[in-house]
């Protein structure tokens, strides 16, 4: 079967053995999943495509430790709907419509996803009527556009109207009308909650390493920029900039890998990722908004008192050689000014070529760097493997190596939130410096639009949430697929504004700084030009804080007010439940052949065997169809694609009990063998029936099971996957009868001939596939049989057959010599020391196993 005959919707990164692949197959075929394999991006692993439609391939395999990787496929359908949609979404639209985002949703299979743009798009036009304010403040007043008080207002009802319509109103209509729900609980149990607390000690220790770090490159530059005068001042000025570079970076891989993941997992809350979002959002925070607060509160206001150590720095750079300026030391005033346009400006589009350039020059280069160009390396020897005997699947197999191993990755919906989330905060709090930002970042943003679709629909891996369901009903416990925790984020980010408009407001609108035209500016003119010298604002900071928490409170009122009265009645109805899936057996299938083939080119790919001419491995054992000269009871290589999947100690230990026989299992073309005679009616009746419908063995009376159970084959008897026992396919891909054995027996011994009838359907043609197959019991197999269990067999024996042809019905039954000898004079012994009526006596005193059961129940 071809991949596109298969039409997969999962793929699966296996580490490739034979084991690993036979035990993986063997529980998907359990399923009833159909599957192929192909090679997969090394000699190392191997892709095994698999076709679900009810998801249940993440539950069988997240036991194995061997599948490194599951991810979820558009089939064919979905990816011609992918690319229309993607061409006319990215081509034809500006800002997407609702009709867009449902199809979006509904195409993609990631409702989140379609959340994420419809929250753009919201956001983007809420921005629309703060850029027109702020444009008009640039034509009407542009001396006055700076720190202005309506604009400062303007922006904190901007923010409270937007975050709450957006929480209470417009995320509940999109999530209704996407018709998802995310099975994950919403809130954590009370020891998740204690164990979260835990974490703040470690959270304000590396923040404290952070600021700290922060501070110290921050007097560094002003030392480099304002104060050294000696050479190449220029490049030894980006020395802070290159150690923020290098020590931020660093510290996060820290504190995510050592404490954010561990302590997670230690917590074992009900959204891990959740968790992880809000941890690593408190280093977002601070590397983005820090460095615009130092100057603003520290810099600014206290920049006039390094005037008075000026002569202590001179004194220790004398020492040390270094030549600074100690005239003066005057304020930059263009600093905050050059901050807010790098971060809202520069660092937007740096933002840009990082998602969008940088993986296709990554694409570019690294192959060249790692050696994956190279001829011997595994990605051309796969690629070479690919073209010879799967040519026409090609391109989709090199699309799927992208997914796994390329420089795009996964469309990550909180990686792309924390660029936005970001950007709103840099408009409330710092955009009354410049209120022509909310412009910018509406321009911005539509290019975002562009580009994110284009790497979500194109680009990236496939969409697929595994944790979204349609049309479900909400219950209580469960949310519903919001921008969860990006919403509380915003809220703590609109409730931080409202404590930093207000501040800036009383200290920037009146200053004596120069070039500020503020009431203050008579005072400012006066002072002449010292003004460096001294404290640069109209109000101290005693004032300036008392001021700041009253109108954070007033602000903080009206959010809640606004709140309460656009609250979505959405929000209140969630008293139903989610429908149960209906329960069904898959059927079962044989995916023996597909590990064989496997073998074949993965041998092949690591050049560990020789292959032959004609395209087969000479160290395989040829599989060749049984002919009439082969006895019946010899076990060819079929039995393999059979279902008689026994490998490893398991199947040397049945090879040294004996010339046992494996009852071969039902294939769409059994092989033909030569018809046995038919044995005595009395005995062999009740004998085939057994091992037709039940898939055991009789012998003398005791039913034997198709394994025999040993402590080596305990996970082979309870269908448990196992590395040393990799033949679950042998019981689990066979069909069971849906009659009880002991039920069955009596019918056919009360009257013979309804033996077919008593069958059920299913199994009369299973029976009729079986090839007739003649049980010989070994020595070995023969001590789990007591020696008593061998005498109720005389009951089942017409008693004026027994004396006429004993030999005869024994030697149909048991065709091995040693066997045959042995039930011969047993026979004869019994015969010639008993008569009829002694053997009635021992019919009426012995009872049969059946009989045994039945009595015990």
């Amino acid at each position: 079967m071809s991949i596109f005959e298969l039409d997969p919707n999962y793929v699966l990164v296996v580490e490739y053995s034979k084991e690993n692949l036979s035990v993986l197959l063997a529980e998907l075929g359990a399923k009833g999943l159909l599957c192929e394999c192909r090679p997969g991006h090394d000699a190392k692993n191997v892709y095994v495509f698999v076709r679900d439609d009810l998801g249940n391939v993440l539950k069988v395999v997240e036991r194995f430790k061997f599948v490194t990787k599951v991810s979820p496929l558009y089939t064919e359908g979905e990816r011609e709907q992918m690319k229309r949609m993607a061409h006319e979404l990215i081509r034809n639209r500006s800002l997407l419509t609702d009709n867009d985002l449902v199809q979006l949703a509904q195409v993609s299979g990631n409702p989140r996803v379609a959340m994420y743009f419809a929250f753009v798009k919201t956001y983007t036009r809420f921005l629309m009527p703060l850029a027109v304010f702020g444009l008009g403040l640039r034509l009407f007043n542009p001396s006055g556009m700076e720190f202005n008080a309506y604009y400062a207002v303007a922006v904190l009802i901007w923010a409270i109207s937007f975050i709450t319509l957006w929480k209470n109103k417009y995320e509940a209509d999109y999530s209704s009308l996407f018709g998802y729900l995310s099975l994950i609980p919403l809130e954590d149990s009370r020891i998740t909650f204690m164990k979260k607390l835990c974490f703040f000690p470690i959270a304000l220790l590396f923040v404290t390493l952070l600021v700290g770090f922060q501070l110290l490159c921050f007097a560094l530059e002003i030392f480099l920029t304002q104060i050294y005068e000696g050479p190449l001042a220029s490049v030894i000025s980006l020395l802070p900039t290159v150690l923020l570079s290098v020590y931020v970076p660093i510290l996060t891989l820290v504190y995510n890998k050592i404490f954010v993941d561990k302590m997670t997992a230690w917590e074992n809350g009900t959204n891990p990722e959740r968790s992880k979002v809000e941890k690593n959002f408190v280093f977002a925070f601070l590397t983005s908004y820090v460095p615009l607060l130092i100057t603003l509160f520290i810099y600014f206001p206290f920049g006039h008192l390094l005037n008075a150590y000026l002569p202590v720095i001179a004194k220790y750079s004398s020492l040390a050689r270094i030549p600074v300026n100690t005239s003066a030391f005057k304020l930059n005033l263009a600093r905050y000014q050059t901050q807010f346009f790098y971060f809202t400006v520069t660092n937007q589009v740096i933002a840009l070529a990082m998602e969008n350039v940088l993986p296709i020059v990554l694409g570019k280069i690294m192959p060249i760097v790692s050696g994956e160009n190279k001829p011997n390396s595994d990605k051309s020897k796969v690629a070479r493997l690919v073209a010879e005997q799967f040519p026409k699947e090609k391109a989709f197999l090199s699309n799927v190596r992208d997914y796994n191993t390329g420089p795009w990755g996964v469309f990550d919906v909180d990686d792309n939130m924390r660029k936005l989330v970001l950007q709103f905060g840099f408009v409330v709090l710092f955009s009354s410096i410049w209120p022509l930002a909310a412009l910018i970042c509406i321009i911005f943003n539509v290019v975002f639009i562009k580009l994110d679709l284009w790497r979500a629909l194109v680009k990236s891996a496939p969409l697929v949430d595994t944790k979204a369901r349609k049309d479900a009903v909400k219950e209580d416990g469960y949310e519903d697929i919001k921008m969860t925790p990006w919403n509380s984020i915003i809220t703590f980010l609109t409730w931080f504004s409202s404590l930093v408009t207000p501040a800036l407001l009383l200290l920037y609108k009146y200053t004596n700084l120069p070039g500020s035209d503020s009431p203050a500016s008579i005072q400012k003119r006066s002072i002449s030009s010292t003004w460096y010298q001294y404290y640069p604002f109209h109000y101290d900071f005693k004032t300036v804080t008392l001021a700041t928490f009253f109108l954070e409170h007033v602000f903080m009122f009206v959010y809640w007010v606004v709140s309460k009265i656009l609250q979505s009645p959405l929000t209140k109805k969630s008293k139903t439940f989610i429908p149960a899936e209906e329960l069904k057996e898959p059927p079962k299938l044989n995916l023996e052949h597909i590990v064989n083939n496997t073998v074949q080119f993965m041998s092949t790919l690591s050049n560990a065997d020789c292959v032959t001419a004609n395209g087969s491995n000479e160290k395989t054992t040829a599989i060749k169809e049984p002919t009439e000269q082969q006895p019946k009871t010899a076990v060819t290589n079929n039995a393999k694609s059979t279902g008689a999947n026994i490998t490893g100690e398991h199947d040397n230990k049945v090879k040294k009990r004996g010339p046992v026989s494996p009852v071969p299992l039902p294939v769409a073309q059994p092989p033909t063998q030569t018809e046995a005679p038919l044995p005595p009616k009395d005995v062999s009746n009740k004998v085939k029936t057994s091992s037709s419908s039940s898939l055991s063995s009789s012998v003398a009376g005791a039913t034997l099971p198709p394994t025999i159970p040993t402590s080596k084959n305990f996970d082979l008897r309870n269908s448990t996957p196992n590395m040393e026992a990799s033949s679950v396919a042998t019981l689990s891909s066979v069909p069971r009868a849906n009659m009880k054995q002991e039920d069955l027996e009596q019918k056919i011994e009360a009257n013979p001939s309804v033996k077919n009838k008593a069958l059920p359907a299913n199994q009369q043609s299973v029976s009729n596939k079986l090839p007739k197959v003649e049980i010989n019991l070994a020595a070995d197999a023969q001590q789990f049989v007591s020696s008593k269990a061998i005498e109720p067999e005389k009951q089942f024996v017409n008693e004026n057959k027994i004396a006429a042809t004993p030999q005869k019905q024994v030697t149909s039954e048991m065709p091995a010599k040693s066997n045959k000898t042995t039930l011969k004079k047993d026979t004869e012994s019994i015969i010639s020391n008993t008569g009829a009526s002694s053997i009635k006596k021992k019919k009426k005193g012995i009872m049969s196993p059946l009989g045994k059961l039945k009595k015990k129940f």
